[in-house]
Order: structure tokens, then C-alpha cells, then sequence
């Protein structure tokens, strides 16, 4: 996944990854049969079309969402986790929690604006956690200085000082 010093460039990629049904997937979905609301997210749609089109790509039959996933979307969505067609599709559900999961990123991002050289803290980390931000990825993630997997979403990150600040 490509990473970005700046926040405009996760947040272009959060924007395209949340949109809604493509032109190519409402004509996938007249060839399958089924209709795609125009306001559904590209990432469920691909969902109901793998549920379509299951027997022509001969992949496993659906299954029905399981409680546990259940229970998380509905910490995301409570409408949307009581909904017939995704209880009863669990790649729907889970194309749903992505979904949620992406637009609360990117408004995360939309809200922190982070940049490479920013020091951020971890909420409840534990402890006072800081970290100077170097990248922030497509998927909305931000990487810290020093490596070995240091990193955080960032509905989980409060920002301490901008890069250059001299307090």
C-alpha cells in the first residue's frame, strides 16, 4: 500500500476507496441481474456481485454473517448490522465494516491533517506514548519514526505539535 508524507494523499486514496457503485459494476450487475442502488459503496457492491455471480466464479455459496462480525458493525452502523441482506451474507458485512471503517479514518485524517515530522500521542496507550509521524498510508494508517511496526489509525492518535513548531 503506498504511503504519503502529507495527508492530502491518504485522504485522496480513503476518498476513492469510499465511494460509491462504478459505472462497470452496474453493468456487471445487469448482466448478473440485480440491482445496485446508486448511493451503495463500490466496496458492497463488489460484495452483492461475488454473490451474484458465486456459481460463475465458482467460489463457496454465502454464508450468513456471523454474531461476533454482527455485533461489531453494529458498533459501527446499528442500522445497517439489522439489515436482512447483510445478516444474511457475511462478505456483505464485511464489505459494510470496511466501509465504516474507512470513512472514520478519513475523517480522522480530514481532523488531524498529519504531516510527516508531527508528533502525535497514542490514546490510551498506557502510558504517554509519543511519536514522530513519517508516513500516513493509503488505507488511512500512520507509520511513526523508528520502525519495527510502529504505527496507529488515526482515530487513535491526538496531535501534540506540528513539524517546525518551536513550542
Amino acid at each position: 500500500m503506498p504511503t504519503h508524507s502529507s495527508w492530502r494523499g491518504a485522504v485522496k486514496q480513503l476518498r476513492e476507496a469510499t465511494k460509491t457503485v462504478t459505472p462497470q459494476q452496474r453493468k456487471l450487475a445487469a448482466f448478473a441481474g440485480i440491482r445496485l442502488p446508486k448511493d451503495l459503496p463500490k466496496l458492497v457492491a463488489a460484495a452483492r456481485l461475488k454473490a451474484a455471480l458465486s456459481a460463475e466464479l465458482s467460489s463457496p455459496p454465502v454464508s450468513p454473517a456471523g454474531g461476533g462480525q454482527l455485533d461489531f458493525l453494529s458498533s459501527l452502523n446499528a442500522k445497517r448490522a439489522r439489515d436482512p441482506l447483510v445478516q444474511g451474507d457475511q462478505e456483505e458485512a464485511k464489505a459494510w465494516i470496511e466501509f465504516h471503517l474507512l470513512k472514520r479514518r478519513l475523517e480522522a485524517i480530514e481532523r488531524l491533517c498529519p504531516e510527516a515530522g508531527d508528533i502525535v500521542e497514542i490514546k490510551d496507550s498506557g502510558a504517554d506514548w509519543l511519536g514522530e509521524v513519517v508516513s500516513i498510508a493509503g488505507n488511512g494508517r500512520i507509520h511513526f519514526k523508528g520502525g519495527q511496526g510502529s504505527r496507529a489509525w488515526p482515530d487513535r492518535v491526538t496531535l501534540k505539535c506540528r513539524k517546525g513548531a518551536t513550542t
